[in-house]
Order: structure tokens, then C-alpha cells, then sequence
């Protein structure tokens, strides 16, 4: 009781903003095993790993013995006041177990109020050994956290964890020391938290906590490895706002008003430039189907195919961009096409003088009068551009090979905590005419986790994709009209099936909407009645300040089993993480990660093709809802779409980013490519 008067005591206190915001060991941020009114910062992924024995799996009968325990946890912070987070438990002779847990901070400060938060664990599943519903309040003075809340657990449970008033506080004694004691509802815990100085590691951090729990004298262990997920967004934002770039600014300054008096200043050996060194200076750095021309005296036009950057077509753009305006070109204005296959996917036309101001002085007013000139379309007439030449650099009939690992896994069964069946992807893309493209995939497994040893359940479950196959041999016509794309694609899919599938994209003059559309029908070789009809139809919104897409979708899919999917996914540079759920025969929660499994700047390709990885490399993991039979068992034929290797938005629209609103939230990207690429 004197312990709970303490914490409300300290907890309605006035304090000030300064401690670190590290998951528990329970999967929330907070202190050991109580969470406080804190969230991962928004765009920052954090795995986590601790061997803490939960002793609400013995009710808190400290003379049975057990084996030690396992927790492996991974969270983001997803939106600017929430975390999302997943969490495996090994604690052999007890339970496996694979939950999720959410938590919202109240988007609302004030001087003298605490900081609010609310959060579930254990979301879904079977059964719910760490159910727990709870709201926690936290303040901080100087070095002091203090926090205390109230909780409920579920049914499943009898612990007294945070089934009522709970609290703790946390002490920054250094920058990389924190010390830590909390009551969680049932036991007493202390601990500290070590984390390496941020002038060590650049890209990551590191943290380690050790606890004591003073009701059962027993020691344990966590690890957080801590990765902001857009590394080159925060660099820039460093570099604006580190005391380095008071000098550089000068220094722009300075330049500034000299190429304002000579325009010759700085350029070097491209003084004088001609359209066509400019063409030869695309082609050389690696552009194919380059062309240059003008529109009149006063529009400079410049038409290619981005085969370099691999990550974001934005990168080819801004270095584009960036070479004319710091050419000494007699134009007010460029306008840059963009082409995939000889089809335009995006055009942008801009101001040169404005442009040019901005990348050697980004000041903000400098980067609203490039987005004020700014001009995106997707199917510009190129009748009246008065050409100097022919497309040069063809990338027709220049094979490409993408390799990236194809993955099957299972987490956190009853077989184990996670198992595994990993293969070799290679994917080959032929151009052979405009919009025109053969395709093949191949898949070799090379390793695998002994559940899918030959007889094995997961062996038997996935026999289609145990063995090296040919998986898909197809032929793709796109067409492109406006803001339309169309991909026809047949011949052979998943293996020993033939058929058609038709992609659709329609989009919004700016971007924020589009609906899309796929259909397909499929017959097994030599078997009449193996036939497989599927259709899905959705609607897609982006929401610009966060680089949030929301999908809804409607469809009937390979097993014949039809419903609605809601997905929300957010952008995090190039690193992508999408929150899924499906209403179909069963319901499904889910999460992925998509991310480029390549260099962001590829080799120029030779005159024999190219080897890249993959651009969009993505994993993801799902559950089935509780079922009608009190299980959540695997059932991965729910939902299934026919795997194409060739996506409509991802090789055409880079990853369905190349809309004048997206583009408007990532100027600050196209400069920094320049600057990083430029010769």
C-alpha cells in the first residue's frame, strides 16, 4: 500500500521532457514489465530480445521449477502516436505462443498534465495468456520518469500483473545510463538500461537491460537494437540542422551571388553546354532510350529510361533535373519523362531558375516556389518537341536478371518457433517492344528448418514449393493511356497452370486516389477439372503528410473463397510496413515489410543485360482470427492471389509513387541524389 501512495505521489509531480523511449520486456514501450504513456518514435523499428521467465505461467509459484524463457519481439512505431508490435514466447514445457500488442498515446501535451496513453495486448489468437487492457499516465522533471496506471487482464489469465494499479520510475543518470524501479500490480522489479553513446553508431542504436526482481530474486536480460527505418530522410534533417551546414549555407550564399553576376561560375567543363552534350552525358552515366530535345526557345526536354536507381525513380529524376539546371542552358523551364519499356510513366516540368535556387540554397521559401512551378502528368504530347536526335542507349532486347530469396515461414507454432523454407528467386525480364515483355521465374530451394524435411507436415503442406521449379513463363502487354495502365499477361503461372491474368490501374490527376483491378482464370495442364477464377477490386487513398496509403479491396481469390481486405500502409523512404486485415471465409490480421533487396545505384548495364536484386523484396507474417473451433491454425491458401512476377505498379509506377503528390513530399530526395551521383 505504501508502495502505491509513493507512485501516486511522485506520479502528479510537474516534469519536463528528456528520457529515452525503450520496449519493455513484456512488448511495450515502458520500463521492465509496465508500460509507461510512451511510444516508439514514428518511423523507428526495434527488435528486442530478453530471457525474463514470466512468472504469471506459474501463478506465481516460485517453488515449481522451469526452463528458462525465450522472447523474441519486434515493434514500430507506425504513426506519429502509435506502436504496433509482435511477440514470440518460447517457454519450453509451458506454452509457445504468438501475440500482438497495440498501444496509442493521446496526441496532446500541456505544461502541466501528463502524458496519456491506452494499449491491448495479446490481440487475436487461441488463447490469450498475456490479455491485458490498460490507460497509463507519465511525467518527467529533469532526469525523472515517473508513470502509473490501471489494467485488466483477460479471462485466460489468473496473474496478478497489471489486473489493477501499477507504476514505476525511471532515472536518466547519463546520457547512455538509466535506472529503473516499478511495481507491476504482483512483484517489484529493478533494473538499468545501458545503451551505446550515438557518436559511436550512426544508423542504429544499441541498448541492454538488466532487471532484478525483487519478489523472487531472479535476474534477468533484454536487448533492443533500435533501426530508424529512414536512415536518409534523417540524415538530411541532420545535416539542415547540424552547425556543419551554418558553413555550407555561407558558403551557397557566396556562390549564389557569384553565378548571379557571371553564369558561367561553376560549371566546369560543362560551360556551353549543347542538347547534345547533354544526351551523350545521360547516356554515358548509364540512361537508356535517351532523347533531348526542346519545345520552342524556352522548354528543354529530356525523355529516357531509368535503369540506375533502383530504389525510387525519384533518385533518377532529381539527378536528371539537377545536370540541366546546372548546365548553361539558354531555357526558362525543363520538363523530364520518364519512360519504363519505351511507355511514359511520369513527366515533370518545372522552373529552371527556381529549381537551381533551391538545390544550392534549400531554404524553405526556395522549395515552395518549386513546388509552386511544379507540373506532374503521365502522358505528355511529344508531337511539337523538336527532337536532336534519335533514342539512344535501346534497352530493347537487353535481358535483365533479378535474384532475391524467396521465403516460406511459420512463427511461433505448435512445431516451433519459427521454421523456415528458403529458395533462390531469379527473375528474367526481356524487353521486346514497346510495352511488350517476356518473363520467367525460377525458384531453388537451398535451405530449410527440419519441419519441412521430406514427410514432414510443412513438407506435405507446401509440396508445390519444395522443389527447384520453373514457376511462371508468361508474355506482358501494357498499355498506357493518360492516367490508365493496362498489363495483359499469359501463359504459364504458378507452376503447371495456364492462363490470363489482367492488371488495371487507374489513378487521380494527382495521385491520392486510384482504383484498381485484377482478373484472371487458370486451367491445370491436363486436368479439366482444376480450373481457378479470381477477380479483386480496390480503392486506394494516399494521405500526403504521412506517406500513407489505405486500401480497401473486394474479391473472390484461388480457393474460392471471397471477402473484403483493409490495408494500411505507410512509406518510410524506400522501407515500407503494412497492417493487414482480411474478412474473407476466415478472418486474418497480418503484417509485411517491403523493402529494396538491391543497391539504390545499380552498374550500368552492358550490352549482354544486367544483374540486379529485387527493388520490392517483401516478407510477411499472418494469423487466422480465433475460428469457430477455438484454434487460430494455419490456413495459408486463405486469400491467395496467383503469384505474378511481374506487378503493374511496382515495375511501371515505382511501387505506386510517381504522382505529383508524392513527388511534392520528397523534393528534399531529389536534390540529395544529385549531389550524391553527380560527376
Amino acid at each position: 500500500m505504501r508502495l502505491i501512495v509513493f507512485l501516486i505521489t511522485i506520479s502528479i509531480a510537474l516534469f519536463s521532457d528528456n528520457l529515452v523511449k525503450s520496449l519493455s520486456f513484456q512488448g511495450f514501450t515502458g520500463i521492465i514489465n509496465t508500460p509507461n504513456a510512451e511510444v516508439i518514435e514514428d518511423g523507428t523499428a526495434i527488435f528486442h530480445f530478453n530471457n525474463q521467465f514470466d512468472n504469471n505461467l506459474r501463478n506465481y509459484d516460485y517453488l515449481q521449477e522451469v526452463n528458462p524463457e525465450e522472447n523474441y519481439i519486434f515493434g514500430v512505431g507506425f504513426l506519429p502516436s502509435l506502436e504496433i508490435v509482435g511477440r514470440v514466447v518460447e517457454s519450453k514445457g509451458i506454452l509457445r505462443d504468438l501475440s500482438a500488442n497495440i498501444k496509442y498515446k493521446i496526441p496532446y501535451t500541456h505544461k502541466y498534465l501528463p502524458n496519456v496513453a491506452i494499449g491491448v495486448q495479446d490481440i487475436g489468437g487461441a488463447f490469450n495468456f498475456y490479455d491485458n487492457k490498460y490507460i497509463v499516465a507519465d511525467k518527467e522533471i529533469s532526469i525523472f520518469r515517473t508513470s502509473i496506471g490501471y489494467g485488466r487482464v483477460g479471462d485466460v489469465q489468473k496473474a496478478k500483473r497489471m489486473d489493477g494499479l501499477f507504476g514505476g520510475i525511471e532515472a536518466k543518470i547519463t546520457n547512455w545510463l538509466s535506472v529503473m524501479a516499478e511495481h507491476d500490480g504482483e512483484e517489484n522489479h529493478a533494473g538499468i538500461r545501458v545503451s551505446l553513446p550515438k557518436s559511436w553508431l550512426s544508423s542504429f542504436n544499441i541498448e541492454t537491460t538488466i532487471s532484478r526482481n525483487l519478489t523472487s530474486d531472479e535476474n534477468s536480460f533484454g536487448f533492443n537494437l533500435v533501426i530508424p527505418l529512414d536512415k536518409s530522410r534523417q540524415e538530411i534533417i541532420k545535416e539542415e540542422k547540424s552547425g556543419d551546414n551554418i558553413k555550407k549555407e555561407e558558403s551557397i550564399r557566396k556562390y549564389t551571388k557569384e553565378r548571379e553576376s557571371n553564369p558561367t561560375v561553376g560549371l566546369g567543363n560543362v560551360k556551353n553546354n549543347t542538347l547534345l552534350d547533354l544526351q551523350k552525358k545521360l547516356v554515358d552515366f548509364g540512361f537508356e532510350n535517351v532523347r533531348v530535345g526542346s519545345y520552342g526557345d524556352k522548354v528543354i526536354y529530356v525523355e529516357c529510361e531509368n535503369s540506375l536507381f533502383d530504389h525510387n525513380d525519384l533518385d533518377a529524376i532529381g539527378y536528371i533535373i539537377g545536370t540541366i539546371v546546372d548546365s548553361n542552358f539558354n531555357y526558362n523551364y525543363y520538363t523530364v519523362t520518364l519512360l519504363k519499356n519505351n511507355l511514359q510513366t511520369v513527366s515533370v516540368n518545372g522552373s529552371i531558375i527556381s529549381y537551381r535556387r533551391y538545390i544550392h540554397n534549400p531554404t524553405s521559401e526556395n522549395l515552395y516556389k518549386v513546388k509552386n512551378s511544379l507540373l506532374v502528368n503521365r502522358d505528355i504530347d511529344t508531337s511539337k518537341v523538336n527532337f536532336i536526335t534519335q533514342k539512344k542507349n535501346s534497352s530493347l532486347f537487353r535481358p535483365r536478371l533479378e535474384l532475391s530469396p524467396g521465403l516460406i515461414t511459420t512463427v511461433g507454432t505448435e512445431l516451433g518457433v519459427f521454421d523456415y523454407l528458403v529458395s533462390l528467386r531469379s527473375n528474367i525480364y526481356i524487353p521486346l517492344y514497346k510495352g511488350l515483355i517476356v518473363s520467367a521465374m525460377h525458384e531453388l530451394p537451398f535451405a530449410n528448418s527440419d519441419d519441412f524435411d521430406n514427410g514432414e507436415i510443412y513438407h506435405i503442406m507446401y509440396s508445390d514449393r519444395v522443389e527447384s521449379r520453373v514457376v511462371n513463363v508468361n508474355l506482358h502487354q501494357t498499355f498506357h493511356y493518360k492516367n490508365l495502365f493496362n498489363t495483359i499477361s499469359l501463359g504459364k503461372f504458378a507452376t503447371d497452370y495456364y492462363g490470363v491474368l489482367n492488371q488495371t490501374n487507374l489513378s487521380s490527376p494527382e495521385g491520392e486516389y486510384a482504383i484498381g483491378l485484377k482478373i484472371g482464370t487458370f486451367k491445370k495442364d491436363k486436368e479439366e477439372e482444376d480450373n481457378h477464377n479470381i477477380y479483386e477490386a480496390s480503392y486506394r487513398y494516399f494521405y500526403r503528410p504521412l506517406d500513407l496509403f489505405a486500401t480497401i479491396s473486394y474479391g473472390e481469390y484461388w480457393s474460392e473463397d471471397s471477402g473484403t481486405t483493409f490495408e494500411l500502409k505507410r512509406f518510410f523512404g524506400d522501407t515500407a510496413i503494412s497492417l493487414e486485415y482480411r474478412n474473407l471465409n476466415n478472418q486474418y490480421i497480418g503484417a509485411r515489410v517491403s523493402l529494396p533487396f538491391t543497391f539504390r545505384k545499380l552498374a550500368k548495364a552492358s550490352p549482354f543485360g544486367q544483374i540486379k536484386g529485387k527493388n520490392d523484396f517483401n516478407y510477411g507474417i499472418r494469423s487466422t482470427i480465433k475460428l469457430d473451433d477455438g484454434t487460430n491454425r494455419i490456413l495459408p491458401s486463405g486469400g491467395k492471389m496467383i503469384k505474378s512476377d511481374f506487378v503493374l505498379e511496382s515495375y511501371y509506377l515505382n511501387r505506386d509513387r510517381l504522382s505529383l503528390s508524392y513527388i511534392l513530399g520528397h523534393i528534399d530526395r531529389m536534390r540529395e541524389a544529385y549531389f550524391l551521383y553527380k560527376k
